[in-house]
């Protein structure tokens, strides 16, 4: 088997050998995926500006989260049926993030269970929770206890699936999730049967709250201790909301381009949140688009806090289980540091927008 060397190496291998049904579910955008390409474009759009003469030896990478100190400021995107990646699917991925000392968040669509991803890890690195709120509280409130109990450190609110994209590829294909695979935490907050069927979950599925409001927010902070994480926003506004809500973080995420086609990518919107959430104690994280360390140092040096990685998780997943996922965060944590050493920066304290500038366009 060929050596990985870069993100990009996973993606090509499983392109050419994953089920082209679930390859076009994981990689799909919505409508003509014009958000999902340009989330991979503008990182382009931004340069480097390098500071010589002050690198040591050694970088320190670590740095704290919601007041968990980690290896390095990534983290693990919730995904959804990670099971068709690979057998092991979220155990794996998690005991990666685990050994790297990283966040790893778990989709409410997982195919583990929340207590069997807790129970597998060999340390207690961060485990946050993604939630949907579903028409009836209670199906909500059976995911948070369940993650309270098995010591999950945050509650992750995706705010942008009031209806689900449109994904043309999945309905024209369909996709059927195996026998033997179940989504446990949907199917136990609902009581609900198995759902089978992953065009039909996302077309005609009507548990989902589809008016989710800052009430919700409100509610959620009445039902938990927890952090609550608002995962979506693109707005200074929506972001500054979120602080008058308490939300301890935001999340600049268009959901991979999976949702409104045409929806800003994070780092054109990030200087703007960053600037307003300034002194609020208000945390800021990033996806979309991150395939190199060198994204990662731009995230930063642009006012993010930690950035979180997806579908290469899924691509490594595919080809290792958890000795791929491990392989896909040292190859990032290897190419922030060299990016950080050709940059001058030594620590991440030490990143700021000082070291990016946005490339000028020709004129013609």
């Amino acid at each position: 088997m060929a050596k990985m060397l870069c993100l990009r190496d996973f993606e090509e291998y499983a392109k050419n050998s994953m089920d082209r049904r679930v390859y076009e579910f994981y990689s799909q955008g919505a409508e003509r995926e014009v958000t999902l390409r340009e989330n991979l474009r503008a990182f382009t759009r931004f340069t480097f500006v390098p500071r010589w003469l002050r690198s040591k030896e050694e970088r320190d990478l670590s740095t704290t989260v919601l007041g968990e100190k980690l290896s390095m400021p990534i983290g693990i995107s919730p995904m959804a049926s990670q099971r068709l990646a690979h057998p092991d699917g979220e155990v794996a991925a998690a005991r990666a993030a685990a050994d790297a000392r990283v966040i790893y968040t778990l989709s409410t669509m997982a195919t583990s269970s929340i207590q069997e991803v807790a129970a597998s890890r060999s340390n207690k690195s961060p485990l946050w929770m993604q939630l949907y709120v579903f028409k009836n509280h209670m199906g909500a409130l059976k995911i948070i206890r369940r993650a309270e109990e098995n010591g999950y450190k945050a509650i992750v609110l995706t705010v942008d699936t009031p209806v689900s994209g449109l994904h043309l590829k999945l309905w024209r294909n369909g996709l059927a999730l195996p026998p033997h695979l179940r989504n446990p935490n949907f199917e136990e907050a609902l009581n609900e049967n198995p759902i089978t069927d992953r065009a039909q979950q996302h077309t005609s599925n009507t548990d989902m709250l589809n008016a989710l409001s800052w009430d919700d927010v409100a509610w959620l902070k009445t039902v938990t201790k927890l952090p609550i994480i608002l995962k979506g926003i693109l707005t200074v506004e929506d972001a500054l909301e979120a602080v008058k809500y308490g939300a301890s973080a935001v999340w600049i995420s268009n959901h991979g381009g999976r949702q409104a086609d045409c929806s800003p990518n994070a780092l054109d919107i990030l200087p703007g949140i960053s600037s307003a959430l300034a002194g609020t104690g208000c945390e800021i994280y990033v996806d979309g688009g991150v395939r190199w360390g060198s994204d990662v140092l731009k995230a930063l040096a642009l006012g993010a806090r930690c950035v979180f990685v997806g579908r290469p998780i899924l691509w490594s997943l595919h080809h290792s289980g958890q000795d791929g996922v491990r392989s896909t965060l040292e190859i990032l944590r290897s190419e922030l540091d060299r990016a950080m050493h050709l940059t001058g920066c030594n620590s991440i304290s030490e990143i700021g927008p000082h070291l990016v500038q946005k490339r000028q366009l020709a004129k013609f």
